[in-house]
């Protein structure tokens, strides 16, 4: 069975915070299958540029197919972007 997989942001984008201090909220992502919700998906969480510390390098879609991490910056000042790739996308 083959199915289109989904990844769409849905919270935490476009946040500020202070050198080596949390953000305020977590970055939230939706994971589907052909548009249906996936659950038990694991994601791989990157910083691609800037500096931060992500709270877990993987996380794994609940029923719902949601899934996030908090995120506290890095120790440099800048912008920082975090990438949330599914570990079952076809490469």
């Amino acid at each position: 069975i083959s199915f289109v997989a989904g990844l769409a942001p849905t919270g935490g984008g476009d946040q500020a915070a202070l050198v080596n201090t949390a953000f305020a909220a977590p970055l939230q992502v939706n994971a589907t299958n052909s548009g249906v919700p996936a659950a038990g998906v694991t994601l791989n969480w990157t910083v691609t540029a800037g500096t931060a510390v992500l709270s877990a390098p993987t996380s794994v879609t609940g029923a719902t197919g949601d899934s996030a991490i908090t995120v506290t910056a890095g120790g440099t000042p800048g912008a920082v972007t975090i990438v949330a790739a599914r570990q079952d996308a076809p490469t």
